[in-house]
């Protein structure tokens, strides 16, 4: 603990030399690609606060769209990646980017199955009970 209020003190974070050790094995590509990620977790965290500060509910898609950068698997994901070096067209492309999408969206699926705040919005734009949600989730990502 010392040694990181000292850190504080000087103006080197923790995290700083997490990422300085880090970065020794990591590719630039998948370097970028974590900074990117991080970036839309926090981007996404930011919409969900404004979101809550201004009650706002939004359109089923549109949550989507912002949920799947909050619960930050695409960061996980580059986190992962680091110590590889994986080319950007495998990660770009059309079936991996797919993957990734329905991996987020079946641990938000689950958020609203366990009736977290999420369940506000599908409830409201779709009229259903808790106990239809998984159905609906279902129904939707349906392969």
């Amino acid at each position: 603990m010392l040694q990181v209020l000292s850190d504080v003190q000087s103006g080197t974070y923790p995290t700083d030399r997490v990422w300085e050790r880090t970065i020794r094995d990591a590719s630039a590509q998948s370097q970028k690609r974590f900074i990117a990620a991080l970036e839309l977790y926090l981007e996404g965290t930011m919409e969900q606060a404004i979101d809550r500060h201004e009650n706002r509910i939004r359109d089923l898609q549109s949550y989507l769209d912002v949920r799947r950068h909050m619960i930050a698997m695409t960061s996980l994901y580059a986190l992962l990646q680091l110590g590889l070096d994986i080319p950007d067209e495998v990660i770009s492309h059309p079936t991996i980017e797919t993957m990734v999408i329905s991996s987020s969206d079946m641990i938000i699926i689950d958020n609203v199955s366990d009736f977290s705040a999420d369940n506000t919005l599908v409830i409201h734009e779709k009229c259903i009970t808790g106990h239809c949600i998984l159905q609906f989730g279902a129904s939707t990502w349906r392969c």
